[in-house]
């Protein structure tokens, strides 16, 4: 029953992405839309596998582990409708009812809560709602979740892809396709949701400064910015200046627009240093000190096998400054080769050579022409933010990994708008395929 419901669902949503012209973008077609969407279903169902039959603890299966903990509450539904409304929309979740039933759930508190939001909760209530129309099947959970996710990864695509005409080949695999951004990015894992959050987020911004605001374009930035701040907040601390930055430099000249850029970063740091005034509990090189610490803390908990050290920050700008290249350093070129330990480990590993190799081949080709630097600039500084923090607070290389998926994609559409590749299909008429 399981599988035949699962296959239903799969076969529904495959139909829709073929049939409907939102699913199609400058180089997707509705045949490209329907592979692509399929290719996720295939590693969305064999991440399931792998955490099903390789790793058979669920209690610590990252996939299954929040899965099991909806069911307390979905269960609600039948016998306490009022507290499954109170835990699923956060309404009145410290009285001493709701708090009794939570302390059933493994994975509701984080054995080290933060001043942040706990992003556990987020994909437990997604489960909860999926279970609505799942009828507790996890393959059914796997297909919803592939699906927003690929709805991310598309609006991605359409904020991209104007600036990488005659490239949409490359772009398909650089936004889609990385082994990483698709394998972790397809399972009931919270990246799912990160990712669609994200896309939407962009491609909506970039839209109301092409064509203005509307009530469409409102409610999706703001859904969006929502469910990142209940997700990942720091990839909205991370992106919402530099999305302001390049709305405001929309068609300016190279110097005016590193002025608006600087301009917007600084002034987003200051708000963020000086939050605390407001909000005590948010003093940020505290909060960064003490996640790293947790998550020291955690590879010591749970024996993890990828832990490498990083330096320790302590609360103060200087030492966080310091670590700063360092932790791009570590999240550009790691895992490598000499650190596998496991199956996954190599292939990241090759996932990271295979992307330095590309860089390589992008740059021993790159064009004369100047890029459009305002869209240049936003990628940059995204994948150097966003590395930087992680690299900063994450020991582990398994976390790593999967952290870093948000920023894979910027990192090679910084190369791929360089990338001559006319004069690259001249030298290599075999990869002719590429040209639309």
């Amino acid at each position: 029953m399981e599988a035949t419901l699962t296959l239903i669902y799969a076969t529904l949503f495959c139909a829709l992405v073929y049939k409907s012209r939102i699913f199609q973008a400058p180089g997707i077609n509705a045949r490209t839309s329907l592979a692509i969407f399929s290719l996720k279903l295939l590693a969305g169902f064999t991440l399931l596998l792998i955490y099903t039959f390789y790793y058979t603890d669920r209690a610590t299966a990252d996939i299954y582990k929040y899965f099991d903990d909806s069911l307390i509450i979905h269960e609600l539904l039948f016998v306490d409708p009022w507290s499954y409304l109170q835990i699923l929309l956060g309404i009145n979740s410290e009285s001493p009812h709701v708090l009794e039933i939570l302390d059933q759930l493994n994975y509701w508190y984080k054995p080290f809560e933060s001043p942040l939001y706990n992003d556990n909760r987020t994909l437990i209530r997604f489960n909860i709602l999926a279970r609505l129309f799942s009828f507790g099947s996890i393959g059914v959970h796997t297909v919803i979740m592939c699906f927003i996710s690929y709805v991310g990864l598309l609006a991605l695509y359409k904020f991209a892809v104007k600036y990488a005409k005659g490239k949409e080949k490359t772009l398909i695999f650089v936004v889609f396709l990385l082994p990483s951004v698709l394998f972790w990015g397809s399972g009931l894992l919270k990246e799912g949701i990160l990712l669609f959050s994200l896309g939407i987020f962009l491609y909506a911004c970039d839209q109301a400064r092409s064509n203005g605001l509307n009530t469409k374009i409102i409610l999706s930035i703001l859904f969006s910015v929502g469910l990142l701040l209940i997700s990942k907040i720091y990839i909205i601390i991370v992106a919402a200046p530099l999305v302001l930055a390049y709305c405001w430099s929309y068609n300016a000249r190279f110097r005016t627009i590193i002025l608006r850029y600087g301009i917007v970063v600084i002034g987003g740091l200051v708000v963020i240093l000086n939050i605390h005034r407001i909000y005590p509990d948010l003093e940020v090189m505290r909060v960064l000190s003490q996640k790293q610490a947790n998550f020291m803390d955690v590879a010591v908990m749970t024996n993890a096998n990828s832990v490498y050290a990083i330096p320790v920050l302590e609360p103060n700008v200087w030492s966080i400054v310091k670590s700063i290249p360092i932790g791009v350093a570590n999240v550009l070129f790691r895992p490598h080769l000499g650190e596998v330990d496991s199956m996954m480990m190599a292939l990241a590993a090759l996932e990271n050579l295979m992307i330095l190799f590309l860089i390589f081949l992008f740059l021993v080709f790159v064009k004369k022409k100047s890029p459009d630097w305002n869209f240049m600039f936003f990628c940059i500084g995204f994948v150097v933010m966003l590395y930087a923090l992680i690299g900063m607070i994450t020991p582990i290389l398994g976390a790593v990994v999967r952290y870093k998926i948000p920023a894979l994609p910027f990192l090679l559409i910084i190369f791929l708008v360089l990338f001559d590749q006319e004069r690259f299909i001249t030298r290599f008429p075999r990869f002719k395929f590429l040209e639309r």
